[in-house]
């Protein structure tokens, strides 16, 4: 947005165009006559060979062939090569007409030229009022300073208010930027120093585009941009909806507000809030209020995380990483959990849960202080789980299988786990059945190393002992009820997170669970 920087410099030079003065002219000329048209006498003043006709008026100069003065209204029509000049200001044209009780100058001719300094207005019919100062154009202008280069239908330049005004069709251009803004209205006020642009506007750069709905302003001295309404931004690497944006040029940061969604497109990662800020071209956010993140895990399943805060950074390599702060939730179809906070390293397909997370995968409650999944092939492969790890899964008839140790590596196969390795304390306790309806009685086993593995229903089908166990079998008749749970046994299936849970997405969300439960289909 850098560019809009330069709609001060050369719309301020507009306002310095002044022609100020009495406003009687002064004639001299080649050639001094007079005539009568309809009863009305006219002086008329021509060139000769040696000497053009000069009208000067306070600090301005006009030139032109010839001139003609209404002897009783004073009002002066000047015909070929017009020339007007005050201080660095040059107005060129072929007529120009004075009316002096209301102190209107219309110069008009197939191209009009008003230069200043470095700046170049061209029209084909230039208003000036002497009386006030203003000057406009009403059907096409084109502004050039630089490699600014600005048009529009029609264009006002009030002195009083010190504030040029374009309207129709106004599209300003930076050639060496490749930048264009594109809208209907555009003001600027050189004492402010605030450029606005109260209508529908597009702004295209070489990196992307913004299109505002309501328009926006433009701070110059702060390099402030504000864009109102419905506001998009597109680049190569994001897209950005948001109903205010904010943005500052000169620190590179901006502030989005109400109903924000920004699409990361190379991670096809959707994240939304009711703010968001970010800087250094979104390698580095934060999403507050109501945030929540969308990714796509693999073809078949999306990993939906909500938080109170969101926070993304690239590093200088290039590799994002995702940050969730307080009241984390997780879904997706493979993998549910809540925790106080987490991380996901993009680059290495690592997600961290911390602060006592508890995760779901397929009926198996996951418990510990810190826990990190690993995924490959956008499927989960293993979990890491640090000190007071516990699991947990119920049979087919509502036994608690449980295994308690202080360090587990879980793996799985399509979410279901197949292995557990057990490093300390080791500790389980499986249910034996018969088929799924008859139960046979419960096993303890105490190991300080340990390899439990599950069959595809969930069940335990074999254990291999690294360190010498400690085992029995209960029958269900001696199987007293504090058997059945090892210290710490917590269940919380009721806190598994649903769609619901993580909620913004609504038609997506509607048909997870109508896919997962398909009894709610009518």
């Amino acid at each position: 947005m850098k560019y809009l920087f330069f709609i001060s410099s050369f719309l301020f030079v507009l306002v310095q165009a002044e022609v100020q003065g009495q406003n009687r002219f002064n004639f001299s000329a080649g050639k001094l006559s007079g005539t009568t048209i309809n009863g009305i006498k006219y002086n008329v003043f021509e060139s000769s060979p040696t000497k053009r006709v000069v009208i000067t008026q306070g600090a301005t100069t006009v030139y032109c062939n010839r001139a003609t003065e209404n002897a009783l209204t004073k009002d002066v029509t000047a015909t070929g090569n017009v020339i007007v000049k005050q201080d660095k200001m040059k107005i060129t044209g072929e007529t120009m007409y004075y009316y002096q009780k209301t102190g209107l100058v219309i110069i008009s001719g197939k191209e009009v030229k008003m230069t200043q300094e470095d700046m170049l207005l061209t029209t084909d019919k230039l208003y000036y009022n002497m009386n006030n100062g203003n000057a406009y154009y009403l059907k096409g202008g084109h502004v050039v300073q630089k490699q600014m280069d600005l048009t529009s239908q029609r264009g006002f330049m009030n002195r009083k208010n010190n504030i040029l005004s374009f309207k129709s069709r106004v599209i300003m251009k930076d050639s060496v930027k490749n930048q264009t803004i594109e809208t209907d209205t555009m003001s600027y006020n050189t004492t402010t120093q605030i450029a606005t642009f109260p209508v529908s506007t597009f702004v295209k750069g070489k990196d992307g585009y913004v299109l505002a709905q309501f328009g926006g302003a433009f701070h110059n001295a702060t390099q402030e941009i504000f864009f109102r309404g419905k506001t998009i931004s597109q680049t190569i690497d994001y897209a950005l909806d948001a109903n205010d944006l904010y943005l500052n040029d000169s620190l590179d940061y901006g502030i989005a507000k109400y109903d924000v969604k920004l699409n990361i497109k190379k991670e096809k990662i959707n994240i939304f809030g009711d703010e968001m800020k970010y800087n250094n071209g979104m390698s580095d956010m934060k999403a507050y209020g109501h945030a929540y993140m969308e990714m796509p895990i693999n073809s078949r399943d999306t990993l939906f995380l909500s938080a109170d805060t969101l926070y993304s950074v690239v590093d200088t390599a290039n590799n994002r990483t995702m940050y969730a702060y307080n009241n984390v939730q997780v879904y997706s179809k493979q993998m549910q959990g809540i925790c106080d906070s987490l991380i996901y390293n993009l680059s290495d397909s690592m997600i961290y849960f911390y602060n006592a997370p508890v995760l779901w995968s397929q009926g198996s409650q996951i418990t510990g202080n810190m826990i990190s999944a690993k995924l490959e092939e956008d499927d989960i492969d293993r979990m890491f789980i640090d000190s007071d790890s516990y699991i947990v899964s119920q049979d087919s008839l509502g036994n608690y299988n449980q295994i308690k140790g202080k360090e587990m590596v879980a793996h799985f196969n399509q979410g279901f786990i197949t292995k557990v390795d057990i490093d300390g304390n080791g500790e389980t306790i499986y249910n034996a059945l018969e088929g799924d309806t008859l139960f046979l009685g419960m096993n303890y086993i105490s190991c300080s190393k340990m390899v439990v593995y599950f069959a595809d229903s969930n069940q335990i089908s074999d254990i291999t002992y690294i360190t010498q166990p400690e085992a029995k079998f209960i029958p269900p008749h001696e199987l007293k009820e504090e058997d059945k749970f090892l210290e710490d046994f917590n269940p919380q299936f009721n806190k598994t997170p649903s769609p619901a849970l993580v909620y913004r997405l609504r038609n997506k969300l509607d048909a997870i669970i109508e896919e997962e439960n398909p009894k709610s289909k009518k």
